[in-house]
């Protein structure tokens, strides 16, 4: 492969960089002295302090969807992509679906934007009466309306990685670190997960392997940064590939627990990577150990499965005694 054709087919050129600008106006500003009712020697001395604290301007309540439409934004751009420089690295192939999604963001933020400008004097001076004691003080510290609309904005930029001639390395190795904080990302929404699933006792069994699609889905969709990616993305497809939909027992419920457990733990996951674990066989020597003390119980006799390798959180008698009478 000559090094036009190497530099073709580097994994950054399937990459595009996200860069959020999602800002709002928090509707408050910096205290003065003068909102003080007490002495100036009571305050400490400016140069201890930054400032001297902060009011609000309108009640925070009618900033409130601002802050939802600031984390949609968040939420899908860690949806599909992993941080990366100063922005989220999304696949090539995503970033068209991702992009709408912004658009319609943004477009709703703007629309907010406007209905609340419109309102903004009326917002502070309802604020004010609800606060009589400290009406004055509220008053003084309006600002102008185009001071209030500077501070709200809503966009991105999308940008497509090229490296500089000579560079093609450095910036291949950037990538390739994406592995990384992507396993990171998966662990956390796992332990999310189980959380949700398994520790807040919530009776919604037939959402998690929707949660868990989701994971492998993403890892799959950003493994051609990292060629040691495959492994994992392939072993857990196969794995979850086996749950079915709809509420979760028995030996699907330890199927699914399986699956969650080794992508919750990083070391379970390099174990996955190098071969030294197999999480479908696990889940089976999971369900085979289910069995075999099921059957003990009821006194019948069954071809047991092998004990389960050792996994990090993979424990057969809890997956037993967490089982589908206690959670479903």
């Amino acid at each position: 492969m000559n090094e036009q054709t190497r530099i073709e087919k580097l994994a950054s050129s399937r990459l595009v960089i996200f860069v959020p600008q999602f800002s709002h106006w928090h509707g408050a500003r910096v205290m003065k002295a003068a909102d003080y009712h007490c002495d100036a020697g009571d305050l400490p001395p400016e140069k201890a302090v930054k400032d001297l604290g902060r009011k609000y301007l309108i009640n925070p309540d009618k900033l409130r969807s601002f802050v939802t439409l600031r984390k949609h934004v968040f939420n899908t751009l860690t949806g599909a992509g992993v941080r990366f420089l100063s922005g989220y690295a999304v696949p090539e192939s995503e970033a068209p679906e991702v992009m709408d999604r912004l658009d319609d963001l943004c477009a709703r933020f703007d629309r907010a934007k406007e209905q609340f400008l419109a309102r903004y004097s009326e917002s502070v001076e309802e604020w004010a009466n609800e606060n009589p004691s400290f009406s004055g003080e509220i008053r003084a510290g309006k600002l102008s309306l185009q001071e209030v609309s500077g501070r709200f904005v809503s966009g991105y930029s999308a940008i497509k990685l090229a490296p500089l001639p000579g560079k093609e390395a450095e910036l291949e190795r950037s990538v390739q670190g994406l592995m990384d904080p992507l396993l990171d990302e998966a662990a956390r929404a796992a332990q999310d997960a189980y959380k949700s699933f398994i520790e807040g006792h919530q009776d919604c069994s037939w959402y998690l392997k929707k949660r868990l699609v989701r994971i492998v889905e993403k890892l799959q969709s950003l493994s051609f940064v990292n060629g040691n990616l495959e492994p994992l993305c392939t072993a857990m497809a196969g794995c979850v590939r086996e749950i079915p939909d709809g509420p979760l027992q028995g030996a699907d419920f330890c199927r699914a627990t399986c699956a969650l457990n080794v992508l919750a733990s990083r070391e379970a996951m390099q174990a996955v990577i190098e071969g030294r674990t197999d999480p479908e066989l696990c889940a089976r020597a999971l369900i085979g150990e289910m069995r075999t003390r099921e059957d003990a119980r009821t006194g019948q006799q069954s071809l047991s499965l092998p004990e389960p390798p050792e996994v990090p959180g993979v424990n057969a008698m809890e997956a037993e005694t967490q089982g589908p009478d206690l959670w479903f």
